[in-house]
């Protein structure tokens, strides 16, 4: 994996600014997360997007809970929203406490979803009914409404999102495990 130093990065034709890290960003995980944003875009003349955080009590050396989460989740999005896109992403960390956490993110239809208290809802009762004693924390700031074509509002959402990318924290998961996943919205045009 490419690691970025800069708190700064390239993609197209735009600049983007990213959570500054010491120890770097990874590049694979930005520009995925920015493929969804701009999948997403493509579809929707707006977008929702939620940023929060999964914490597992017991530690897991694979990833199975996380994928079985979002499967659950988007499918109960789709079904709640009447929703044909979900898009979603998160890395997985490990702190110097040895604490399992996720910070994850949704993207979904704008035009349906504007404001995230079902959605966090949703979220709450999918974890908690997977995992036992699981938490969840929704950070300052946690959502965006993002209008096609505004890269403000989509350097700001990409500024919260590149949290994901960070180094710190990644470096104590097992060499095999996975450290992100991301669903794989394709662009429309």
């Amino acid at each position: 994996m490419k690691i970025i130093k800069s708190n700064i990065i390239l993609i197209g034709q735009y600049s983007f600014k990213i959570y500054p890290e010491r120890q770097g960003s990874i590049k694979e995980i930005l520009t995925s997360i920015m493929g969804q944003l701009e999948a997403m875009q493509s579809w929707h003349s707006k977008s929702h997007v939620l940023r929060f955080d999964l914490h597992v009590p017991v530690y897991s050396p694979k990833n199975i809970q996380i994928k079985i989460f979002f499967q659950r989740l988007v499918k109960r999005i789709q079904r709640e929203y009447d929703l044909m896109r979900v898009g979603y992403g998160w890395a997985r960390e490990i702190s110097q406490a040895e604490k399992l956490h996720y910070h994850c993110f949704l993207i979904l239809n704008g035009h349906q979803v504007r404001h995230p208290h079902n959605i966090q809802s949703s979220i709450q009762e999918c974890w908690q009914g997977l995992v036992d004693n699981g938490s969840y924390h929704w950070p300052l700031r946690s959502y965006y409404n993002l209008h096609r074509g505004d890269t403000l509002e989509l350097a700001d959402a990409f500024f919260r999102l590149s949290y994901l990318a960070k180094v710190k924290s990644k470096e104590l998961n097992e060499k095999k495990v996975k450290v992100y996943g991301m669903s794989r919205i394709k662009k429309r045009f």
